[in-house]
């Protein structure tokens, strides 16, 4: 009966339906079932370490916000900046004066 319906596989997993009739096809139903709850569990530490690492505490969630948001930004400034540059070459003054900036 598992290997006669398809909604019996898809049901368990969060696989695009072509990967999971493949996997239904060579997997028994208790492996299966098994290797979904492996994911499932490792998804759930993940999830649990991240959780006591850093939103557990008001103070690690406001350092992990700010830090994020300190590091967001000068990695946008850095990208913005680099495609300006690149965008003007030769036309911004620091390139056509001598003796100012790079």
């Amino acid at each position: 009966r598992w290997s006669r319906t398809l909604e019996a596989p898809l049901r368990f997993c969060r696989l695009p339906p072509l990967v999971a009739l493949a996997a239904s096809s060579f997997l028994s139903k208790t492996d299966y079932i098994d290797s979904m709850a492996v994911v499932k569990n490792a998804g759930t530490q993940l999830r649990n370490v991240v959780y006591n690492a850093i939103f557990k505490r008001n103070t690690t969630t406001l350092a992990f916000v700010l830090g994020g948001a300190i590091a967001g930004e000068a990695i946008v400034h850095k990208v913005v900046d680099g495609a300006w540059e690149s965008a003007n070459k030769g036309k911004l003054s620091h390139h056509v004066l001598p003796g100012e900036g790079a």
